[in-house]
């Protein structure tokens, strides 16, 4: 059995409606997960759900909330809750500004998805991205969306700022160059291919498991600035030392002979 741990949530004390995401840290993710949140006064939105690598939800009521992460292996079951990790208030201020995106090194022309995380109950949203040239708002979204789809034409930086307004006000976010996207990224990916790694975070070794035998790949590591900072070669259940490699976030992008790609971010303890 792996021991369970769950992240501190994104913020931890909210107020109603404000977004909030959860994070699993589990070692061993190869069961099958489960998430519980109690009372079930919430919201799961972005397409997430009760199974979800980091779900994300709103809370409809004050109060605080319990949450236990469950997972079931084919020799038993495991399972940490945290009572009272979550409170949640209702209180009349200005926002307090703050988005996330679930993407911040991409290829151009594909979906980035930015989600509000203002507390204080903001009731409009208005996002700017500086160059705006290139930038397309997806998925019937708008400037004016809480959480907007949006994909980038040209290399290069963005920065991203969000304006939060309710009835007490309104208060501004601005990330400057937030968002990169790389021409590297720029691929198709290995289709029908159930490819996964773990575990992640890593601390030395990650291992790549599902790669086709019969084929060759080749992988890279790249920062969140798109510089390269490892790279190689793979076979079938293949593994990568990360030992010698600073901590931090990561894409790892996995390249079979074909100019094929796929990827995935990582996290470096």
């Amino acid at each position: 059995m792996a021991q369970l741990l769950i992240l501190t949530p994104t913020p931890k004390n909210v107020t109603v409606n404000q977004v909030v995401k959860l994070t699993d840290l589990t070692t061993n993710k190869l069961g099958t997960k489960v998430w519980k949140i109690t009372p079930n006064n919430y919201n799961l939105i972005n397409g997430s759900t009760l199974t979800s690598e980091s779900p994300q939800l709103e809370f409809t009521q004050t109060g605080s909330y319990t949450v236990e992460l469950t997972y079931t292996y084919s020799t038993g079951s495991s399972n940490k809750e945290k009572i009272a990790f979550i409170n949640v208030s209702n209180i009349t201020a200005t926002p307090v500004t703050d988005f996330s995106a679930d993407k911040i090194l991409v290829g151009p022309n594909n979906n980035v998805v930015l989600t509000d995380l203002s507390s204080n109950t903001p009731t409009s949203w208005l996002w700017e991205v500086t160059p705006s040239a290139g930038v397309t708002y997806k998925n019937s979204t708008t400037n004016t969306s809480r959480f907007p789809v949006m994909s980038f034409a040209n290399e290069g930086k963005y920065t991203i700022k969000l304006t939060a307004t309710n009835a007490s006000g309104s208060n501004a976010s601005t990330k400057t160059d937030y968002i990169t996207v790389d021409n590297k990224l720029a691929t198709s990916p290995i289709i029908n291919l159930p490819i996964y790694t773990y575990p992640n975070p890593v601390s030395e070794i990650i291992y790549i498991k599902g790669l086709d035998a019969s084929q060759n790949y080749s992988y890279s590591l790249l920062n969140l600035v798109g510089q390269t900072s490892l790279s190689g070669t793979l076979n079938n259940n293949a593994f990568i030392d990360l030992n010698g490699l600073n901590s931090g976030s990561y894409i790892l992008l996995i390249t079979n002979a074909n100019g094929q790609t796929i990827n995935t971010k990582i996290v470096k303890e």
